[in-house]
């Protein structure tokens, strides 16, 4: 159902200028390995967010642009298979090798 209504709100929002839906597979998928039951995760979760803005956002505003982007490489990584590309290209360097053109 959730792709469903992603794939909706994307085709529906074209015609109007409006950004794509994004990361909400994510927070889904976050939610089931939590063990969530219920839509109250997402109260919780915007009000953490919210809470966050309000009050680390003026003590991050000193941080440095490298430290942000430190953090968020790190937190980054774990989305990213470094195991892939060597099995692709053991398996198929054609396919490889054609993974990096630009067409």
């Amino acid at each position: 159902q959730e792709l469903y209504a992603l794939g909706a709100a994307g085709v529906l929002g074209s015609f109007f200028g409006a950004f794509p839906p994004s990361g909400s597979l994510s927070r889904t998928g976050l939610a089931v390995q939590l063990g969530v039951k219920s839509q109250i995760c997402g109260i919780c979760t915007a009000a953490t967010v919210a809470a966050g803005l309000i009050f680390l956002a003026p003590a991050l505003e000193d941080l440095p642009k490298a430290s942000l982007a430190a953090i968020v490489m790190v937190s980054a990584e774990g989305l990213m298979d470094f195991q892939m590309p060597k099995k692709l290209w053991q398996s198929a360097p054609q396919s490889f090798r054609s993974s990096f053109r630009k067409d």
